[in-house]
């Protein structure tokens, strides 16, 4: 045994004599990994072998005493994507706690024949033992009766956000944001789970955001407190959790935001530019107004028209409809969705002015059909403002023609 090993085994043993001191208990991630196995038992490592060209490793084990569940005569623990140094080694006596291995058509193609069984919350269910220590076995798992009618396959849920694989981790957040109910706390298994999966750089950006934005919609502490833990690696990300957070009651550091917002990293600039948009003070809007009008990058006007639509104040609308009436295409519809996101009729209130009064024959133009586009009917006191007044008769002649779409 390594002597990485033995202090490993040092310590799981020290936690559990903390997980046996009954209520209170200093071990909670132990008591709750007691509680998900479905067959805890003292076994004996009597093989390793390794599969798959190295991809899947299994153990045999010799079952010495089982606290729960039923035990097969045959018992294998499987190990998927094996670490370098092995969980145990022949001849070593474990605590296991243990859940069946999913079905997958790779494991059957790949392994013998047999009943296979994987660790709760992977390693962390694999406790090295002394041979005579059973009592520490019995004790933790006499303080933590399995749970009784389950429901949502929550330790699946688990294993795919562990997986360190972004179809899997990706398929764990839909299985968790359908599964969990939205007012209930999650279990340190749970959170365990989901830092796991924030923390890994295997997994891509799509599983970690849709992730992040799960944790903000949660009106518990247990998100919160995973998200002010968490430490991005991307200015994407560090967005979604700036969002997260905000939707949790706090607010962005403004310093943070400033330094974010002079940032050379383009990235960084546009993180910079969510963040005040959160927080839509007279002076956030200002700043927000100068980068849409005129900042040199498209880009970040772009992000900082869409910031003022975000913010859904009525201050923000005078700056998008001057946005709006710039030559560049894309600006002009970045401002469009932007108005167009906006509540309390703001949207068709700016279309409106913009068809009257909009500096030329394509914005008024584009406003008219996005006005039409809002639901306003042609027989609304509006439109037959426009086809009353509008001095130019091209636009008057669209009431009556209809509007052909192109581009803007």
């Amino acid at each position: 045994m390594s002597r990485a090993w033995r202090g490993w085994a040092a310590a799981c043993c020290a936690l559990l004599v903390l997980a046996i001191g009954g209520p209170g208990s200093a071990a909670p991630l132990l008591d709750a990994l007691g509680r998900e196995a479905s067959l805890a038992l003292v076994g004996r490592v009597v093989g390793v072998s390794e599969h798959a060209g190295g991809a899947l490793r299994t153990y045999a084990i010799e079952p010495v005493q089982v606290f729960r569940g039923r035990s097969p005569d045959s018992l294998s623990l499987l190990e998927e994507r094996p670490a370098i140094v092995p969980w145990a080694a022949v001849g070593e006596t474990l605590l296991l706690l243990l859940s069946r291995a999913p079905s997958h058509s790779f494991f059957r193609e790949h392994l013998p024949a047999g009943v296979y069984f994987i660790p709760v919350a992977q390693r962390d269910g694999v406790i090295p033992l002394e041979a005579d220590r059973f009592d520490l076995a019995a004790a933790i798992l006499a303080a933590s009766p399995p749970k009784e009618g389950q429901g949502p396959d929550l330790p699946l849920v688990r294993r795919e956000l562990q997986s360190g694989q972004e179809r899997l981790a990706l398929d764990g957040v839909h299985r968790l944001v359908r599964q969990a109910k939205p007012d209930a706390e999650l279990t340190p298994l749970d959170i365990a789970a989901v830092r796991t999966c924030l923390d890994d750089a295997r997994v891509g950006t799509m599983a970690k955001r849709e992730l992040v934005r799960w944790l903000g919609a949660r009106p518990v502490s247990d998100a919160r407190t995973v998200l002010e833990g968490w430490r991005p690696a991307s200015a994407e990300l560090h967005g979604e959790r700036v969002e997260a957070l905000a939707a949790h009651g706090k607010p962005p550091d403004p310093e943070a935001s400033a330094r974010h917002l002079v940032d050379s990293d383009p990235e960084f600039r546009r993180l910079g530019i969510r963040e005040v948009a959160l927080e839509p003070t007279p002076e956030n809007l200002r700043t927000l107004g100068l980068l849409a009008l005129g900042d040199p990058e498209p880009d970040i006007r772009i992000e900082a028209i869409e910031g003022l639509g975000r913010t859904d104040h009525p201050r923000a609308v005078t700056i998008l409809q001057r946005t709006f009436e710039s030559d560049a295409p894309d600006l002009r519809r970045a401002s469009a969705r932007a108005l167009s996101r906006m509540s309390d009729g703001h949207a068709e209130a700016a279309f409106l002015d913009l068809v009257l009064y909009g500096e030329s024959y394509d914005v008024q133009r584009y406003a008219l059909m996005l006005l039409l586009a809002e639901g306003v009917s042609r027989d609304d006191p509006r439109i037959e403002r426009i086809q009353r007044e509008h001095p130019d008769d091209r636009i008057r002649a669209l009431l009556v023609h209809g509007i052909q779409r192109g581009p803007h």
